[in-house]
């Protein structure tokens, strides 16, 4: 079991893969995203397939609209926790049963806790596809959440998120950060939950999100591989149409964040780093809130201000900035967030960083980016898209989690014509909109060595391994 930190959605640590920077001079065609065929269980459960018959496998994602931000005040990290405890009994199925049937079958199996959803993907031979979706439909009613199981797992809990954030300075920065950008949204809570709270969580947390959220009208199946539609619609009207819980779609909580009234500032000084590093987070519209030209404009804005080898930041910079990154992060029920990324040398004067950072973002804001980098920013855009869509996982997810954030299929397939329509004074207008620094926190992560003069408003924070 995985979960995001904040993730990734926000694609910034993994860099676009070789190919697309052999495209960036080019003028990249419009593909067509894959046909998508969808239909509506009379329980309220989305059923969404496409056609993949290169190989005789299929992906299976079942995706529940429930995260992190669901956890109840003071236990967070049920809902990943849940997340865990799916893969014990459940009715006739016994732990681990699910996974290592999975397995002895060539298949593989995993899942994803973020913010906004929980995520279920399983790839598997196409004849295992019935035997799945039955076991996955006894999943979703028939948990049992018995209790020695249920401790057994907390330790593994621990362990996972001593080792995917504790252990990694940079997350714990980002982390801090969370905390700052955020007043009464839940998103400021970590997804995998604080420690003190995961060791006091308790079943009946996890049972409250189970019959609230675990239920046919709040969630999609996506199946992606070597089916017909229609075969896989039977399957589901079989398997998953039976459950006896049908309802409405569930009504998610929201929150209204009061004005941003001044830029937010923590440091994080760690004996493990040994070079400076500056992470500036913005709060902005996600998916669901801004309008689908906004959406767009800011991950070409991204784009152009963090690509390796032409974004901006890499202009005249520092000659103490060895690497920056950055993206925008949109893919979420409520507020995104536009982050960049600046690692410094040992030594690097973290202020000249975030000078460099700041007058960037002003060029940006005071004039139009350039035709050539808007067609460089949209060619790597429709190029990653155009990997994901080959890759059947990789497509499945992306269905899968732009459903659960309130997005539709004609907004894929409609990705690249939408994405073309971005001007230059489109990302002007959202530079100018959005990242302003009232809107933002600005981290910086120190080796513990520093010597760091302190400021009104600013939080130091000494970690340890």
């Amino acid at each position: 079991m995985t979960i995001t930190l904040e993730k990734s959605g926000l694609r910034f640590l993994a860099p676009v893969i070789a190919v697309a920077t052999a495209l960036l001079a080019l003028s990249v065609p419009a593909f067509c995203a894959p046909k998508a065929k969808s239909s509506l269980l009379d329980n309220g459960m989305q059923v969404v397939v496409i056609e993949d018959h290169r190989a005789p496998v299929v992906t299976h994602i079942i995706t529940y609209r429930v995260g992190a931000a669901d956890d109840p005040q003071g236990a967070s990290g049920a809902a990943h926790y849940l997340e865990h405890m799916m893969f014990k009994t459940a009715g006739l199925l016994k732990a681990g049963e699910y996974a290592a049937h999975v397995s002895r079958n060539g298949g593989s199996t995993n899942a994803v806790t973020t913010h906004d959803a929980t995520i279920y993907h399983t790839r598997v031979p196409r004849e295992t596809l019935p035997w799945l979706m039955e076991k996955e439909a006894q999943r979703m009613r028939h948990l049992d959440l018995m209790p020695e199981e249920f401790e057994a797992e907390r330790g593994v809990i621990q362990a996972e998120r001593r080792f995917r954030v504790d252990a990694d300075p940079i997350n714990v920065l980002r982390e801090e950060a969370a905390q700052l950008l955020y007043i009464m949204d839940p998103h400021r809570r970590p997804a995998i939950g604080w420690a003190h709270e995961i060791a006091a969580l308790e079943r009946r947390h996890l049972a409250a999100l189970y019959e609230r959220f675990y239920a046919p009208a709040n969630a999609t199946v996506v199946v992606v591989g070597d089916v017909t539609a229609a075969e896989v619609f039977e399957l589901a009207r079989k398997s998953y149409g039976n459950l006896s819980k049908p309802q409405t779609a569930i009504e998610t909580r929201k929150f209204e964040e009061p004005p941003a009234r001044g830029a937010r500032r923590v440091v994080v000084m760690d004996p493990r780093v040994d070079a400076p590093t500056l992470y500036r987070v913005y709060s902005v519209p996600g998916h669901a809130t801004a309008t689908r030209r906004d959406a767009l404009s800011l991950d070409v804005l991204a784009t152009i201000l963090t690509q390796r080898h032409f974004g901006r930041l890499g202009r005249g910079a520092p000659t103490d900035l060895v690497s920056s990154d950055g993206g925008y992060a949109g893919n979420k029920r409520g507020k995104g967030q536009f982050a960049v990324l600046l690692t410094g040398a040992p030594g690097a004067d973290t202020a000249r960083l975030e000078r460099h950072l700041d007058t960037v973002i002003a060029q940006l804001r005071e004039a139009d980016v350039t035709p050539d980098e808007l067609e460089t920013a949209v060619n790597i855009l429709s190029a990653r898209r155009s990997f994901e869509l080959d890759d059947q996982l990789d497509l499945a997810r992306l269905y899968a989690e732009t459903l659960a954030s309130g997005g539709s299929v004609e907004e894929l397939e409609q990705f690249d014509q939408a994405l073309r329509n971005v001007t230059v004074a489109d990302v002007r207008r959202v530079c100018e909109t959005y990242l302003l620094i009232e809107r933002s926190v600005t981290g910086i992560l120190l080796p513990a060595h520093s010597t760091h003069i302190g400021m009104d408003g600013v939080a130091t924070m000494g970690n340890k391994p």
